[in-house]
């Protein structure tokens, strides 16, 4: 099974490669992941420019949306620290700025998980054939460290 396994990563090697290749630039991930994680983006999916405009909408949104909940959650993180000051803090308070923080907090799974939907609608069925592809190499990987690290390839 390891040396299936290898087989498997190795192939999916040399088809990353062979998309990082293809597109501008020097074609290295690093320098990809480093400046231009959109142009990457573009180019293993094969994503079109009206794509890409979306995307970038779609992250400006998730952002300001994470952003604004961040803000939420700081204020009442001093708010809770305030309350905290005073030697006789009541313990119904402090629960419940403690659950608020939580709550608040919480609520960019909710982002994260909008900003996926939307994502997915827009890509048409061979890029999100893509993903599986790059999920099952990021699996891969993984499993090749481990396995590696425990001396199980040769």
């Amino acid at each position: 099974m390891s040396r299936n396994l290898l087989i498997w990563v190795v192939a999916l090697s040399v088809w990353a490669s062979s998309v990082w290749a293809a597109g501008p630039g020097d074609g290295t991930p690093d320098t990809a992941a480093k400046g231009k994680p959109l142009q990457l983006l573009e180019r293993v999916l094969g994503l079109d420019e009206q794509q890409v405009s979306e995307l970038k909408g779609l992250l400006e949104t998730r952002q300001a949306a994470i952003a604004e909940t961040q803000a939420a959650v700081n204020g009442l993180k001093s708010e809770l620290k305030s309350v905290l000051q005073d030697a006789e803090a009541d313990p119904v308070v402090v629960g419940g700025l403690v659950l608020d923080i939580r709550d608040t907090a919480l609520e960019n799974r909710a982002h994260q998980a909008e900003f996926l939907e939307a994502f997915n609608a827009l890509l048409r069925p061979g890029q999100h054939a893509r993903i599986e592809q790059v999920r099952k190499i990021s699996a891969a990987t993984k499993a090749a460290e481990v396995m590696s690290q425990l001396r199980l390839l040769r």
